[in-house]
């Protein structure tokens, strides 16, 4: 991290304990302000930010272990905003999550409804899904 009056100022990069970039991140005066970059252990993208005053702003995008883009959206000034694209991970189906400018969710029951679902699936199948907590010391090797 390079600092500017005891503040970090510029780019700063954190890495795995194992040496691989884990992201870089911008600060201005002290706080985030720029470009995100999260990564995997192997290198790849994982997620795609921007900062704006120490709030996220602007386009969001996460990609999964498989290279498929499971979250996307905007943020303003640290609020979801609009149309929020996820993949589902087990049937591979898009769907939606829509904010207004506020950042108040405007499809609530359709997603409730949907969670719902969710947690009914994992709850008939959790004898046979990966525990995510074999995956605590590398969690980019959870295939979610």
């Amino acid at each position: 991290t390079n600092f500017k009056a005891d503040t970090p100022d510029g780019v700063s990069q954190t890495y795995y304990p194992t040496g691989e970039l884990l992201e870089t991140i911008t600060y201005k005066d002290g706080v985030k302000h720029g470009d995100w970059f999260r990564y995997y252990k192997s290198g790849t993208l994982q997620i795609k930010a921007t900062y704006h005053n120490d709030k996220l702003h602007g386009h969001y995008r996460v990609i999964n272990g498989n290279g498929d883009v499971s979250t996307e959206g905007v943020y303003n000034k640290g609020v979801s905003v609009g149309e929020w694209k996820h993949l589902d991970t087990d049937t591979r189906q898009i769907y939606i999550k829509k904010y207004d400018n506020n950042g108040k969710l405007l499809n609530e029951e359709e997603i409730n409804e949907r969670n719902q679902k969710r947690l009914e699936y994992y709850d008939r199948n959790r004898h046979s899904l990966d525990d995510p907590a074999l995956h605590i010391n590398d969690p980019s090797t959870y295939n979610f």
